[in-house]
């Protein structure tokens, strides 16, 4: 049973063919007009146990390798080189599983038609309930931190690991972190402290 992601499983997650499905426009509609039984969130809970179904399995990827995925997809969002949606789609898989405390596997992304059709599924379950997800703050400081660093021309890798920079960047931005601290002396940060109570009316 494979414990631990490797560098690659960011890659397949995000090259599934399951993101070029077509997502129908209409919503969950009841079988039958008179059918009593039936109800909009017992069709969302159907389509999540055929999720829970197609990936679960006994001898494949751990459920918390696949929780740690989670940051490294959210700082491909804030850096721009995924959509949101993948984001979403992860972290609905992941409450899927959340509810089923007896699976401990699921298929590795190897397992193309078992993760494609699990994509494809998850995204109509969020197209139909409509639940808007918020970013973890951790995982977007993290990435607007690495935009900043591209913009200075430093080059960022991702991978299903985290943030990769290279050794030959490392130095020089270490470097600028140094400077920038033995710059700043006690006056300056009591200023810039005043200055933001100041601002944010906490000084009266």
């Amino acid at each position: 049973m494979m414990s631990q992601l490797h560098e690659r499983s960011l890659d397949l997650y995000f090259d599934q063919p399951g993101w070029n499905e077509p997502i129908p426009e209409e919503p969950v509609l009841s079988p039958s007009p008179d059918d009593s039984v039936w109800s909009r969130n017992g069709e969302i809970e159907r389509m999540k146990e055929r999720v829970r179904s197609g990936l679960a399995c006994t001898n494949g990827l751990l459920l918390s390798a696949l929780f740690s995925l989670k940051r490294p997809v959210g700082i491909a969002v804030a850096l721009q080189r995924v959509t949101r949606e993948k984001y979403d789609v992860l972290c609905e898989i992941i409450d899927i599983f959340r509810a089923d405390p007896a699976i401990k596997a699921i298929a590795d992304f190897k397992d193309v038609a078992s993760w494609s059709h699990a994509i494809a599924e998850t995204r109509r379950i969020l197209h139909f309930s409509g639940y808007e997800r918020h970013s973890d703050d951790r995982t977007v400081a993290v990435g607007e931190a690495c935009k900043r660093l591209e913009t200075q021309g430093f080059i960022v890798t991702l991978n299903a690991l985290g943030v990769d920079i290279s050794t030959t960047d490392l130095g020089p931005i270490c470097a600028d972190i140094e400077r920038r601290i033995k710059h700043i002396g006690g006056r300056q940060v009591i200023d810039a402290t005043l200055k933001w109570f100041e601002v944010n009316k906490r000084i009266f």
